[in-house]
């Protein structure tokens, strides 16, 4: 088998794994939804979203890399923590936060940080 094989074979693989993780709402066809029902599933998939955010939150995952041990835990940060960390207010971190690599976004209003993230992000910037 070439490599263009490979590749389309592991990428098909990878297809149906994640369709056979996926609940049956999100393989439908957005078109397939009633207008006046797109509001309870944008909520619903919102509440969803929000569940699952946590539940990564609340349980460190084990590194699959080999670049993390898996005992050590990464510490999440408020926008108040990573601002003092950064010497600046937090208005600057929420201005700069979506181009702040170790950031990552809860909900519409939510963000936590990565102290590991930070960490080397602040390595990277004095080197």
């Amino acid at each position: 088998m070439g490599e263009g094989s490979d590749h389309e074979l592991e990428h098909e693989q990878k297809s149906m794994l994640e369709a056979a993780m996926l609940p049956e709402v999100l393989r439908m066809d957005p078109s397939a939804i009633p207008t006046n029902q797109i509001p309870a599933v944008l909520s619903a998939l919102a509440a969803l979203q929000g569940a699952l955010a946590a539940r990564l939150i609340a349980s460190p995952q084990p590194a699959t890399d080999g670049s993390v041990a898996g005992n050590d835990h990464d510490t999440l940060l408020t926008v108040g923590e990573t601002a003092e960390r950064l010497r600046r207010s937090p208005k600057w971190v929420y201005r700069r936060v979506k181009t702040l690599p170790f950031a990552r976004k809860l909900d519409n209003r939510s963000w936590v940080f990565s102290q590991k993230g930070l960490e080397k992000w602040l390595a990277r910037q004095r080197a």
